[in-house]
């Protein structure tokens, strides 16, 4: 995850909002797979049970 978000331009040409959509696209990836992972664990211990 963490090459997804290298910067290849410089950081003075960055400008706040874009910095926010950077961050909030890569906590909505995470956020994402957390509640896959936390979706297939609760499937997987429902058919245990």
């Amino acid at each position: 995850m963490s090459t997804m978000l290298t910067v290849k331009a410089p950081t003075s040409n960055f400008e706040p909002a874009q910095i926010t959509v950077c961050a909030a696209v890569a906590l909505c990836a995470c956020m994402h797979d957390t509640l896959h992972l936390f979706y297939m664990h609760v499937s997987r211990v429902s058919w245990e049970y």
